[in-house]
């Protein structure tokens, strides 16, 4: 006798796929729960452009700050150091020349050599452009220039020595000891016109009459 097979019984998979149901032994998929219409605050799927899914507007994006062209690196010029400046040995060697001159004129004075103070008065003429000879080869020299730092630190002293120097001298010629020549000494003519030309000086200084006779005698009388 034969069996129909649409009388057979289907199985639990036909039913489940013919119901569209998940297969027996298959993980099920997770529901998604409907959003309660009557919630607020429940998410609403579809919501309008704007509108977060619940309902809120959506907040703008910060703008960005309006960034500044950037400035071009230009290069840097490097700034020329000026080196140190050259050392000014002028007040060195004049003191130099002035203590030769008057160690000259002193020994001159004492030996009685006219020579020698001949020699005193060729450096007193000379000083200045001899000073800048020598300031001018210190600056290539080191010895030079050592010798003229040491007669510049020194030269208050060499300028009192000097000082000291002439004035011996002028009153070595004036009681008759040495002759006018020696470190700048004159004879007595000059000194008294020397004298006569400082006393004019004084008095225009503090605005005061000067005598004629004055002014004639120190050769100033216009």
């Amino acid at each position: 006798m034969s069996t129909d097979v649409d009388d057979q019984p289907m199985t639990d998979t036909e039913v489940a796929m013919a119901l569209d149901q998940p297969l027996p032994g298959m993980p099920q998929a997770p529901t998604v729960a409907e959003p309660d219409p009557t919630d607020l605050h429940a998410p609403r799927p579809g919501a309008p452009y704007g509108v977060t899914t619940r309902g809120k507007p959506r907040k703008r994006p910060a703008k960005r700050a309006a960034s500044s062209p950037r400035k071009r690196s230009t290069p840097s010029t490097r700034s020329t150091t000026a080196g140190p400046e050259p050392v000014d040995y002028t007040a060195g060697a004049r003191s130099l020349v002035a203590t030769a001159g008057m160690i000259l004129g002193l020994a001159g004075r004492t030996t009685g050599d006219a020579s020698l103070q001949l020699d005193a008065l060729t450096l007193q003429v000379h000083r200045e452009p001899l000073a800048a000879g020598l300031a001018d080869a210190a600056l290539h020299v080191p010895i030079v220039a050592s010798v003229l730092a040491w007669f510049a630190t020194t030269s208050p002293y060499a300028a009192l020595a000097e000082s000291i120097g002439k004035v011996g001298a002028q009153i070595a010629v004036n009681h008759g000891l040495a002759p006018a020549g020696s470190l700048g000494a004159v004879d007595a003519q000059t000194l008294q016109v020397q004298a006569a030309r400082r006393t004019v000086e004084d008095l225009r200084s503090q605005d005061l009459p000067i005598p004629d006779e004055l002014l004639s005698f120190a050769g100033m009388l216009s």
